[in-house]
């Protein structure tokens, strides 16, 4: 089984959320004041897009993000060179084009005591990625260099955890939140 090993820092995401009336009284994922059913926004890091979050009750919530991927790289050059296939060839490089993420979550949100509108989550949920890349290589021709060209496109699946907070700013619908994630 193939295993993949992300580190995932979101570096700032901010989230606009649609008012709905609720009981101020809920307990986690209270914020303090009135809380909203769904928020839309925009994520920044890795995956970079679309984050869109149905808060449920009891301080659970569900994230869908869907964004361009991988932005840090993996060199191809050492699995290149160990593969057989490749022996008489010499490594030029590759061309890593726009990936997609898919992400879901399932989220348990915490009020922190003491800090109105603030939150601590972790979760957990699938992740699918599809990223495609161009590699070039060369082998020698006799008179000159022959260089070839090879699309392929890698399909990753895997479960994401996720920890972060989340800070509801009161009386605008808008929070900022921040968090790390784990891809296996």
């Amino acid at each position: 089984m193939k295993l993949k090993f992300f580190l995932i820092v979101l570096l700032f995401a901010y989230t606009v959320q649609a008012q709905s009336k609720k009981s101020s009284s809920q307990k986690n994922g209270s914020y303090g004041t009135t809380p909203t059913n769904w928020g839309i926004g925009l994520r920044v890091g890795d995956p970079t897009g679309v984050s869109v979050k149905k808060y449920l009750s009891n301080g659970k919530a569900l994230e869908f993000n869907l964004g361009r991927s991988s932005f840090w790289g993996y060199d191809y050059k050492d699995r290149f060179y160990k593969d057989d296939k490749f022996s008489a060839y010499d490594y030029v490089g590759y061309k890593k084009n726009g990936g997609v993420s898919l992400q879901a979550h399932l989220l348990f949100q915490n009020d922190f005591p003491n800090a109105p509108g603030l939150q601590w989550y972790w979760g957990i949920g699938p992740q699918l990625r599809f990223n495609t890349y161009t590699f070039t290589y060369r082998y020698d021709g006799g008179n000159a260099w022959i260089y070839v060209t090879e699309k392929m496109t890698d399909v990753d699946f895997g479960v994401d955890g996720i920890i972060g907070l989340e800070y509801h700013i009161g009386g605008v619908p808008l929070s900022v939140f921040g968090d790390v994630n784990l891809l296996l």
